[in-house]
């Protein structure tokens, strides 16, 4: 699942409407994501400036995955509208029988006038389409093996994080 959310150039396999992803590095900054939307009509596209923190607890082996939009200046395509506000956070819990628990929270200001129903549309479909994409790829099998050292982004937060046996939580 981490292997997946750090794989970057696969966000448009999976995340919703995203139809472009890539790493911007800026100044020493860790690498930052940049990300694009398509619109719905009659909405322009949005994009994005992501920055993300990592944080595992160790006795039970939870990653916290905290993404928001970056603070930093950046230029983006003329044809996208920039996303005022985005505060996504992934949860990923170790079960029992090596399942995983992947809890996602998604915060956004789309920015601009836009319909309700529009903003209902996406805040109802979008959560449920990107689970759906992350599903898919992950039964797919291309990511079964990864370790930390396949991990595209190799910050000292990724670095730290510890994988193996932790405490197993059992849920009923």
């Amino acid at each position: 699942v981490i292997a997946l959310l750090m794989d970057i150039d696969s966000y448009p396999e999976w995340v919703y409407q995203c139809n472009t992803a890539k790493t911007q590095v800026i100044e020493d900054q860790p690498k930052l994501v940049y990300m694009a939307f398509n619109g719905i009509w009659p909405a322009k596209g949005r994009d994005v400036l992501v920055d993300h923190r990592i944080q595992q607890n160790h006795s039970t082996g939870r990653v916290h995955i905290h993404a928001f939009n970056s603070l930093e200046p950046y230029i983006g395509e003329k044809k996208y509208l920039r996303l005022p506000q985005l505060n996504n956070h992934w949860y990923i819990t170790p079960l029992a029988d090596g399942w995983v628990e992947i809890e996602f929270q998604s915060q956004f200001r789309a920015g601009g006038k836009l319909p309700n129903w529009l903003l209902n549309l996406v805040v109802t479909l979008a959560p449920k389409k990107t689970l759906e994409g992350m599903q898919k790829l992950l039964t797919s099998g291309r990511y079964n093996t990864a370790t930390i050292h396949d991990l595209p982004i190799q910050t000292a937060e990724v670095l730290k994080l510890r994988f193996g046996a932790p405490p197993i939580i059992a849920r009923d």
